[in-house]
């Protein structure tokens, strides 16, 4: 029986405790408000990024004028909560970085903000920043 019960925690973990089972289960009966608020934010703050003087383009899928809006709307009833934008230069991505109040500097796409040039594309050369980069102007 001992072997039983410990081959089961090894492959599927350990079971929660009733007060975290209870704390997931009031997470995801609201899932559904929390998805559609963070749809409605990131529209409205890509919409907002895309007319402010200081950055050159936003990036957010339920923008018209986002190279893959048609197909995001084919295949999306909301369009995420993920966006992004360009600035001047890395001068000025490091000051609007530096100036965040609600985000955090992170290295990966893990949920926070970060400048590419530090993270996914560091290793690679020039040509190949360009050619992975959605405007080329890596």
């Amino acid at each position: 029986m001992e072997e039983i019960r410990w081959n089961t925690m090894v492959k599927l973990g350990s079971p929660i405790s009733p007060f975290n089972a209870w704390i997931l289960l009031l997470g995801v009966q609201i899932l559904h408000v929390r998805v559609e608020r963070l749809c409605q934010t990131a529209l409205a703050l890509a919409r907002n990024l895309e007319k402010h003087p200081k950055v050159n383009r936003a990036w957010y899928p339920g923008l018209m004028f986002h190279p893959q809006h048609k197909v995001a709307r084919a295949q999306m009833p909301k369009f995420g909560g993920r966006l992004s934008f360009d600035v001047k230069d890395a001068t000025t991505a490091v000051t609007v970085l530096d100036n965040l109040e609600l985000c955090a500097f992170a290295a990966s796409l893990g949920g926070r903000a970060h400048h590419n040039s530090d993270s996914s594309l560091q290793g690679f050369s020039r040509h190949s920043r360009r050619t992975a980069s959605a405007d080329g102007h890596y």
